[in-house]
Order: structure tokens, then sequence, then C-alpha cells
């Protein structure tokens, strides 16, 4: 997808008083028809919005809001070339009988600190990298089987029915 411009409105500030959290709510417009899912990755880059959460998007009005818990963002209009390519570093190391087995790996991140490969679930992760090689070789793997596809290749199938269940 090519570059498009965001602009961010004034965010809102509130805060839910019982649980003491304060937030703020961003709303935003982008050219209708824009991904959603590769413009919350790109917005991401914008300085304040790496950490954003509760992502809405309306690809048909062009008009979206996301929350910011821990950060702030100026208003205004923002050019978005795409999402940074972030890795996620996770220490999977154990200790057993006093020696130590596993090692800190790279994976590549789909989603905020999700590795393709499923690691930090099972790993401690210790770090997220903008543009840092990836060393884990099933994220690598899998990424380029990914790429063998291209994006209508599974548009036009006919998927076979569900049978229907018998109770």
């Amino acid at each position: 997808m090519s570059a498009v411009t965001v602009t961010l409105h004034t965010p809102y500030d509130g805060d839910y008083a019982r649980h003491g959290v304060e937030f703020s709510s961003v709303h935003f417009s982008a050219p209708a028809g824009t991904d959603p899912d590769w413009l919350e990755l790109s917005l991401r880059v914008i300085p304040g919005c790496a950490t954003l959460v509760e992502f809405e998007f309306d690809p048909n009005t062009g008009d979206g809001r996301f929350i910011l818990l821990d950060s702030e963002v100026c208003p205004g209009d923002y050019r978005l070339k795409g999402p940074a390519p972030y890795a996620l570093e996770v220490d999977a190391r154990i200790q057993h009988n006093g020696r130590q087995y596993g090692q800190i790996l790279t994976h590549i991140e789909t989603d905020m600190w999700h590795a393709l490969c499923g690691a930090e679930q099972s790993g401690a992760i210790t770090g997220r990298r903008e543009n840092e090689p990836v060393t884990c070789p099933a994220c690598r793997e899998r990424w380029q089987r990914c790429q063998v596809y291209g994006h209508a290749d599974f548009e036009n199938l006919n998927w076979p029915k569900k049978a229907p269940s018998s109770v």
C-alpha cells in the first residue's frame, strides 16, 4: 500500500476514576478505503502511538479512533509510509541441574508484543526492537512461506461447507 496522510484530532483526556486509569481517546481521519490492519500498524510509528489500544476504523467513511493509556500525541497531519518492522527479543533460556538451555532470539512481531512463532508465550520478552535482524528460524520460515501467496490467492476458493453436526 502506498503512503497515506492521516489527521489526528485533539485528544479527549478522560479517566476511569474508580480504577485510577487515565487515558486519551484520539479520533482521526484517513482516506476512505485504507486497509484497517495496515493503518493500525502504521499509526504506531507516530511518536506517542506505539502502545495504542482499542483501535477502530471504518474504511467506508475514513473515520477512526484509538485509546492511548500511557502517552500523549500531538494533533495534526502525519504521512504514513507503512508499518515499521519490529522484532521482539525473547529470552527462552531455562536452568536445569545447574546447566542453562535455550537462547535469546529476536522474533518477527506480528501484533503488539506477539511474535509470529508464538515464542512470547513460553519465554520472557526482554525488549522490542525496530529494524533488528530476526534470528528465530521458525519466524523466518513462516514468513518465507507466507510470501509465496498473493492477496487474491484465497479470495475465490470454493471452501468446503461444514458438515451438519449431529447431537
